[in-house]
């Protein structure tokens, strides 16, 4: 008998066999119980994630024998839709059926009554191929088809879909699976085909398949295939030509050092033995991705490449964890053009080996910079009006004060600010930012919004890098452009420490308990004054 292949032998033949997925299978559940059926159908998600599985199973599900809502897989309807050759279940192939020929070709048959069983199910793998003619063709079969027939369309890229078809149908996201569920899954498979396994071994096939539970099942089977009936994490890494998360915790560690002998001693070694060298670079992100995140909010679950103990002693800091993520995307985006990949990523890597990164050079240029008017010495101010930043040139922080917290506070009260706020709210989620403002957008997004008012978002922090970040003035572009981007307004972020919030929040109550009147002006600059005002403002504060 010929090899099955694991992502065929193991193929769901249920719906309760489907990993994940779970919306998309109560949806069509409760469909064929409460007879909802549609006449046409939208699958489309990521690759390997069940598209044309669960289009088979739907379509067992209307025309078991056994009856509608059952996949007995015993009766003749489910067993010939199993293996594919039911005269009811057409399934197409738009890939290599794009042409308006064809669909002309399938109308024509539509009208034909089922053979054996209730309903003529079309299914058409791959729709986004179909030519601009060949949808418009389908318009009208589409809309209103006989009693007995209904499409089942799936594709991996809806946006290619003409709209007058996708208003047509009943659409269904389907998601990358998560990585627990995939091994799982995996587990399950092995321990039936009595294959030993690590579970770092596991892990590791999961992050490889993006999600994708066919491309698991593919790696899993050409790994049994390679290591026989015992497969350890060693195995995956020397198949799939990985380096091991101690190796890249080492790289890391170098790069620290700036020990670029050993880097690139290390490097040779491991592209002797045929490492994924664009694998390895995105490795190297998402570890400073997860020390960053860890770091910002000291949640282990959301750690992917290390634990937390390796995550909590890495002694770098949050603006270089920055640097080095920024470096190394921008890089990685640069491989489609070199031609000689281990280079590109040496050079990657003695950049961020520099013995000052230009984050630290611009810092150090302030610093030693020679001032033309001396700072002013302090001056005591009355508690209500105290800037928690105080006036100096080195950090460049947003000036504001507790008068101006308030008056944010006071203002956001109005109908109109708080209507915003629950939209803001409801959108925070949104937040994202590309690759220099990636670190900029994780810190937004961890941020808790407190108020709005004035187009000034209030946010506050327990983490005073966090706070420290936001509040730099050079940093205010990139904030602005991340809330543009994600809010299609333009908003100013002012970020300060939950217990400055506490203090000003306790002031606003009092005031208003005490009836008395609460300004609202709110004088705040959030951006950087030119050399001539700056200039100007020394004289006068002097």
């Amino acid at each position: 008998m010929a090899y099955i292949p694991f992502y065929n032998k193991y193929r769901p033949q249920t719906f309760d066999e489907v990993v994940g997925q779970e919306a998309v299978i109560t949806t069509l559940k409760n469909s064929i119980k409460d007879n909802k059926i549609s006449h046409a159908y939208l699958f489309c998600g990521p690759r390997g994630t069940g598209k044309t599985t669960m289009a088979r199973i739907f379509a067992k599900a209307l025309n078991c024998e056994k009856g509608q809502g059952t996949q007995c897989n015993e009766c003749s309807n489910c067993k010939s839709i199993t293996i594919g050759d039911h005269p009811d279940v057409i399934e197409i192939d738009a890939a290599s059926n794009s042409s308006v020929e064809s669909v002309r070709d399938l109308i024509e048959n539509v009208a034909y009554q089922p053979i054996k069983s209730k309903y003529k199910i079309y299914i058409i793998d791959e729709v986004h191929n179909m030519s601009n003619a060949a949808f418009n063709a389908l318009l009208k079969t589409l809309e209103e088809p006989p009693d007995f027939v209904i499409f089942i369309l799936a594709t991996t890229e809806p946006q290619k879909i003409i709209p007058t078809i996708l208003s047509r149908v009943q659409r269904f996201d389907f998601e990358k699976i998560s990585n627990n569920l995939l091994i799982k899954n995996m587990e399950n498979i092995l321990k039936k085909e009595n294959v030993k396994y690590d579970e770092n071994s596991l892990k590791t096939i999961a992050s490889l398949s993006d999600g994708g539970v066919r491309d698991s099942l593919s790696l899993l089977d050409q790994l049994v295939s390679y290591a026989g009936n015992s497969i350890t994490v060693e195995d995956v890494n020397k198949l799939f030509g990985l380096m091991s998360i101690e190796n890249e915790l080492k790289i890391i560690d170098y790069i620290e050092k700036k020990d670029i002998q050993n880097i690139f001693q290390l490097l040779r070694d491991k592209v002797n033995t045929g490492i994924d060298i664009i694998k390895l670079h995105q490795d190297l992100i998402d570890i400073y991705k997860d020390l960053l995140l860890f770091r910002v909010t000291n949640n282990p679950n959301f750690l992917e490449m290390i634990d937390s103990n390796i995550a909590a002693n890495f002694p770098i800091s949050n603006t270089q964890l920055s640097y080095y993520i920024d470096q190394l995307v921008i890089a990685k985006r640069e491989y489609k053009n070199t031609d000689n990949l281990l280079s590109h990523l040496q050079i990657t890597l003695l950049k961020l080996t520099d013995s000052i990164s230009p984050v630290e050079q611009k810092k150090e240029k302030v610093i030693n910079e020679p001032k033309l008017i001396s700072e002013p010495s302090p001056v005591n101010v009355n508690t209500e009006s105290k800037t928690f930043t105080p006036s100096t040139h080195i950090e460049e922080k947003i000036k504001y004060t507790k008068e101006d917290v308030i008056s944010i506070l006071n203002l956001c009260n109005s109908k109109e600010f708080v209507d915003k706020r629950v939209e803001l709210s409801n959108n925070w989620s949104n937040i994202k930012g590309d690759g220099k403002s990636e670190f900029i957008s994780i810190l937004i997004k961890n941020s808790h919004l407190r108020a709005f008012a004035n187009n000034i978002l209030l946010v506050t922090s327990l983490l005073d890098d966090q706070v420290n970040t936001l509040q730099k003035i050079s940093n205010q572009p990139l904030i602005k452009e991340v809330i543009k981007s994600s809010f299609n307004n333009e908003y100013n972020l002012l970020c300060i420490s939950y217990s400055e919030f506490k203090e000003c929040y306790t002031i606003f109550s009092t005031k208003v308990k005490n009836k008395e009147t609460i300004s609202s002006n709110i004088n705040i600059q959030f951006d950087q004054l030119s050399k001539r005002d700056e200039f100007m403002k020394e004289i006068l504060d002097d």
